[in-house]
């Protein structure tokens, strides 16, 4: 919980105070980006030891633990830090995150692996269940999920049967790093299960399932996280009526400790457990990982209606839109193969695709370019090789049923209805060929018989004049492909992330010469910000032409400015950092890598890289100065003529 209230002291008040920290577990902070190292015998650093009173008032107030260290903290040092996310603040390295699964020649990894811990503290035992459940527990799920039982050596944790036995072999890096690679977590109350929160995911990055068995020792919204099937009994019995009983022991132990006393020993035992815990059945605990696993089968169930719709698209999209259809259906079916961890399909479903993209693109000149996704950004694209070809003294051909195209094209002088022939889909035609490198525009340029244009971008003409103190916010992502991103890439893709908000705010504070407004369907909460959201396409494509720079995320409304000629700055958070060379020199296959303009800036929330940095204040300031790259400067975008 220190961890959580260290990050959000870092986020809530950027480059203001420098943070070490002294636990008795070290391995928690490593990798950590918000300590700086200081001396004990520093004279002008301030020590505070860390406590959390607010647990008193747990059963009271409608807090979580992770604000304890926070409102300590707060009435300390007089700040108001607030949450920027609901868990700890666990960091890998890259190496950690590259490695394998610890102990893979005994784990396997045939079957999703589930952690499991049986006990905990031998000096708290009302955390304890029934070992004999655990057990029934595993047992259903033989052949199934593959359980991982750990624990701390010295602490009672009971041994169960077809399990890998772990107890006592792991040390907490060790742990972590199991944590990250686990499928799921069976736990009572523990450590176990807040790193189940804390330590990053894999893709498609989740919520980590966990299920607590927690009984009725503490409030559950003082202890659970999102995406916790937490198993209490508070209000079910009178020892827990109204909140936890917060007691420790289910009956004296020999050790002449405080924790003997009346007022710490459980009041309703049932044999050896607490009845809270004895409440808590296996059959309980087995409802909850079947609801998880069930998840699966639902997913299944989207993709298949979402290959479907596709296949209702495209039947008037042409030939190639079909042949496209079998390689979607086909990568479909793979992804919902059984037996394959969630970042194993993905990698499977985007190495089919990519397998498909080896021919020469024919060239196409005399067709119709359309699109099957029909989102603005998408609709937006075709616009280019309108401009491409008149520059070059000839005629192309687009048209859309996208709910944007009219829209779009009233702003498009180069626009010509096209009469009938073969229409071929622009996404069709980046799964099934190879159109070389550049932008997805400068590909399909090159497809069409054309010479790409170097500045990729849309078109849009539209008169008026460009103030240069106006600043152009949008941080929405559209519903239906975010939605899908989420799913299959990245648990929260196209997202502001909450820290990421706060750094926002914190510029439009310290820029009052600058006028900010915010565009979409409807707005991000931020405050000295002009509400201009929810306006039709034509106003909106207007009011970004007044302004002189863009800062979001990439959405429709950052196509809309890159087309206009705004500086943009745009906030990522995939792919990683590393892996971003804009101008793309070579198609690579890497998601979203087509839509990137190599003229914008992009910065990270994630990771930093070579040409594309981490997304904070000093960097942001930075990039609208244009002191990042592509420094507003097109002189690298001849670079997609070299051959690689």
């Amino acid at each position: 919980m220190l961890t959580a209230a260290v990050r959000d002291l870092h986020r809530s008040y950027p480059e203001s105070y420098l943070i070490d920290v002294r636990t008795r577990h070290p391995a928690l902070w490593e990798n950590n980006p918000y300590l700086t190292p200081i001396s004990e015998t520093d004279e002008t650093a301030e020590i505070l030891e860390c406590q959390y009173p607010l647990v008193r008032e747990s059963n009271q107030l409608p807090y979580h633990f992770i604000h304890g260290f926070m409102f300590f903290l707060n009435e300390q040092l007089g700040l108001n830090i607030r949450p920027t996310e609901f868990k700890g603040d666990i960091h890998l390295s890259r190496d950690e995150e590259q490695a394998a699964v610890p102990f893979v020649e005994q784990i396997g990894v045939d079957l999703p692996i589930w952690l499991i811990t049986t006990g905990g503290k031998r000096d708290f035992t009302i955390k304890w269940w029934d070992v004999k459940r655990y057990q029934q527990v595993v047992d259903h799920f033989r052949g199934r999920i593959q359980f991982v039982q750990v624990g701390a050596a010295g602490d009672f944790h009971p041994e169960l049967e077809r399990v890998i036995d772990l107890r006592g072999k792991t040390d907490l890096r060790t742990l972590i790093r199991l944590v990250h690679h686990a499928d799921g977590v069976i736990s009572p109350v523990s450590l176990l299960m807040h790193l189940t929160a804390a330590v990053p995911t894999r893709p498609p990055n989740r919520l980590r399932p966990c299920v607590v068995i927690a009984g009725g020792g503490e409030p559950p919204h003082w202890e659970a996280y999102p995406g916790h099937q937490f198993l209490h009994t508070i209000g079910l019995l009178p020892c827990c009526q109204t909140g936890g009983c917060w007691r420790s022991r289910v009956l004296p132990l020999p050790d002449n400790s405080l924790l003997n006393r009346s007022d710490r020993l459980c009041v309703d035992v049932v044999g050896r457990l607490p009845r809270c815990m004895d409440m808590i059945q296996s059959s309980d605990v087995i409802t909850h990982v079947e609801r998880y696993l069930a998840r699966h089968i639902v997913e299944k169930e989207l993709r298949d209606r979402e290959v479907a719709k596709i296949d209702l698209e495209n039947t008037g999209a042409g030939h190639l839109a079909m042949d496209g259809h079998d390689v979607i259906t086909q990568a479909a079916l793979l992804t919902s193969r059984n037996g394959s961890s969630d970042e194993d399909r993905i990698l499977t479903f985007y190495r089919n695709v990519n397998a498909t993209a080896k021919q020469h693109c024919p060239n196409l000149r005399e067709q119709v370019l359309t699109n099957t996704p029909r989102g603005m950004g998408d609709t937006l694209l075709l616009t280019s090789l309108l401009r491409a070809a008149a520059d070059q003294n000839t005629i192309r051909y687009i048209e859309s049923q996208s709910a944007y195209f009219q829209s779009l094209v009233q702003f498009n002088p180069f626009y010509v209805s096209p009469g009938p022939g073969e229409r071929v889909a622009a996404d069709v035609l980046q799964r099934r060929y190879d159109m070389g490198n550049g932008h997805f525009m400068q590909r399909l340029q090159r497809a069409f018989g054309l010479e790409p244009e170097l500045r990729p971008r849309g078109v849009l003409k539209v008169s008026g004049d460009r103030k240069s103190n106006r600043v152009a916010l949008h941080f929405e992502a559209g519903d239906a492909h975010a939605a899908w991103q989420r799913v299959f890439v990245h648990p929260r893709a196209r997202q502001l992330y909450p820290e990421s908000r706060v750094l926002i705010q914190t510029f439009i504070n310290s820029h009052p010469e600058l006028t900010f407004l915010q565009v979409g369907r409807k707005p991000t909460p931020l405050d000295n910000v002009k509400d201009c959201t929810g306006l039709p396409l034509a106003d909106s494509i207007r009011l970004l032409n007044s302004c002189e720079n863009f800062i979001g995320i990439v959405s429709g409304p950052m196509h809309l400015a890159t087309a206009l000629g705004l500086k943009c700055v745009v906030i990522l958070n995939f792919p990683k950092a590393g892996e971003i060379y804009l101008p793309a020199l070579k198609n690579i296959n890497l998601i979203e890598s087509e839509w990137l303009y190599p003229q914008n800036v992009h910065l990270h929330q994630e990771s930093d890289g070579p040409l594309v940095k981490r997304f904070n204040l000093g960097n942001l300031e930075k990039a609208m100065a244009g002191q990042i790259y592509p420094y507003w400067s097109d002189e690298f975008l001849s670079l997609i003529h070299e051959k690689l």
